[in-house]
């Protein structure tokens, strides 16, 4: 029987919309369809989506409002079939208890499968559900009753598949893969015990920590679907095979988490280890208190040099800077500290001048174009990057090779001009250095530090023990006047609107380590009086008002 693109298209949009009801309280049946060497799974608890999300009382929404009645005016028969599943989402045969799994079968260039599993409370009811759907559709269908499961057929590269408490969509990744469905379908509802994911104890340990939406990934996959990642590996000497990765994210009250895990191979493992140098506190003495981003990171100098010593051109690089700077390569990095503070303080304008053609009156009268210095204002973030050294000697040999015209000595401090237009300064002492193109900064520093510094801050605090912290202010009313005409100047009044609906959704945004190999992305939002979730979908909805 032939199926055109459309009809494919939407029986596959309604399945994924069903098994979108499902979540996880028991054994789940699901995973006994997945092999136990996947490298890619997602794990969706989507009933607690819903929860989150209050979606039980979604017909409140102008979203769905608009999607009712132009479902309606489509096809009265396509909105009751709808609406029926919405009102008893049991008539679908699937168990809501259960989670959701989204996994990537890659066993050869033609054997990739897209796969997504579910459970099911009800096998016969889900064939009626099935034929109810195909027939909204004015579509008929074949379920063919295999021994071990049923099957219907979506054209060549997708299949529903189902026995009497699973429930399989299967979708060829390529074309090539198409020849091989019916084989991978047999495989997956025939897998042993032995076989399954849940005798990968990774995959366990991932699995127990689950979350709203969970992704498992083992590195081994990256190469084959990222060439971005493989062209990345070939540049570097570290192996990252066989490592795992998880990604957890959680719709808090106010927050939306993101953490992410890495269960690293022994080298991987080693180099972490190494890195065994937090973030050097004393630079918060050198930054002001109030900040709209800061960024912070600690590294343990030794690995990037025996990294370089392993690349082929290393000693030619070291000779080049021994000549050129008077200071051995090795020598540089055993200086530094290992510490960076970055952050931006304000924004301000500043005006600049610079050299191009320009349409002027010449000295005889005539018009025409001529190369003269011209003048442009725009609106530059106040910055400062700080480190820590072991020393200021390694510095002053390094700086007396500087143009002297381009790198001005001022007092204690140097000036130049970044990117021949902004006026920047550099200062160090002993212990610190700063690069920064606030006055103010290189004044504090000169005295010891801001009297209100970033050091008495929460931000200083939660950076403590850390190798990696960074923050940013998601607030636009706290953004100063210049910026603030920048960013929405040229809007008219309802992208205005709009953005200001997402400016009033979010707080801040942090991002900091747990452990050597853990870390966590925590937006905030504001308090609105129910889940992130929620307030996100109640956002998308207002932004939907004005649009309509």
């Amino acid at each position: 029987m032939h199926y055109n693109l459309k009809l494919k298209q939407i029986a596959i949009a309604v399945i994924v919309s069903v098994l979108l009801f499902t979540s996880c309280k028991q054994e789940q049946k699901g995973l006994t369809l997945i092999p136990n060497d996947t490298d890619l799974i997602g794990v969706v608890d989507v009933f607690s989506l819903i929860k989150k999300g209050e979606l039980r009382n979604i017909d409140d929404l102008q979203l769905v409002k608009f999607a009712n009645q132009e479902m309606k005016k489509e096809s009265k028969k396509v909105s009751r079939f709808f609406n029926s599943i919405k009102e008893d989402p049991r008539v679908t045969g699937i168990d809501f208890q259960k989670d959701m799994f989204m996994y990537y079968i890659n066993d050869a260039r033609d054997e990739r499968f897209t796969c997504i599993a579910s459970e099911l409370k009800d096998s016969q009811k889900f064939s009626d559900f099935l034929r109810d759907m195909f027939d909204t559709a004015d579509a008929d269908i074949d379920i063919v009753d295999e021994k071990e499961y049923k099957l219907v057929s979506l054209g060549r590269e997708a299949s529903i598949v189902w026995d009497n408490n699973k429930v399989l969509m299967i979708i060829a990744a390529s074309y090539s893969s198409r020849k091989n469905l019916a084989n991978q379908i047999e495989n997956l509802f025939n897998l042993k015990e032995t076989e399954c994911i849940t005798t990968n104890d990774i995959f366990n340990k991932f699995y127990k920590n689950k979350k709203d939406i969970s992704v498992y990934v083992n590195t081994n996959i990256l190469s084959d679907i990222s060439r971005e990642y493989a062209f990345l590996m070939k540049q570097i000497n570290y192996d990252f095979s066989d490592s795992h990765a998880s990604v957890y994210v959680d719709f808090q009250d106010k927050a939306i988490s993101v953490k992410t895990n890495l269960v690293p191979n022994e080298e991987m493992a080693k180099i972490l280890n190494q890195n065994n140098i937090t973030i050097n506190s004393e630079l918060t003495n050198f930054a002001p208190k109030n900040q709209f981003a800061t960024v912070a990171y600690s590294l343990n100098p030794k690995i990037i040099v025996d990294q370089m010593k392993e690349q082929d051109n290393y000693n030619y690089t070291a000779e080049m800077i021994k000549n050129q700077f008077g200071v051995e390569f090795e020598e540089i990095f055993n200086n530094i500290g290992g510490s960076i503070l970055f952050g931006v303080y304000n924004f301000e304008k500043q005006k600049y001048f610079y050299k191009g053609y320009d349409f002027v009156k010449k000295d005889n009268g005539d018009y025409g174009y001529e190369f003269v210095e011209k003048e442009k204002e725009s609106v530059v973030p106040v910055m400062g990057m700080l480190f820590d050294i072991k020393g200021k000697d390694v510095v002053d040999k390094l700086i007396e090779k500087l143009p002297e015209d381009e790198f001005v000595k001022n007092g204690k401090h140097y000036e130049f001009k970044f990117e021949n237009r902004y006026k920047s300064y550099m200062v160090y002492n002993d212990k610190q250095c700063l690069i920064t193109n606030s006055k103010e900064a290189v004044d504090a520093f000169e005295n010891g530090g801001f009297k209100s510094s970033l050091s008495d801050s929460d931000i200083a605090n939660n950076m403590n023990n850390k190798n990696v912290y960074a923050w940013m202010d998601l607030v636009y009313e706290n953004y100063p006047t210049a910026i603030k005409d920048e960013v929405t100047g040229n809007m008219d009044d309802k992208e205005k609107t709009i953005f200001n609906l997402w400016n009033d959704l979010l707080k801040d945004a942090e991002y900091k380590q747990i452990d050597k190999t853990s870390y966590e992305l925590k937006i905030n939002t504001q308090n609105k009086g129910n889940n992130s979730l929620r307030a996100i979908i109640e956002t998308i909805d207002e932004n939907f008002k004005l649009m309509m």
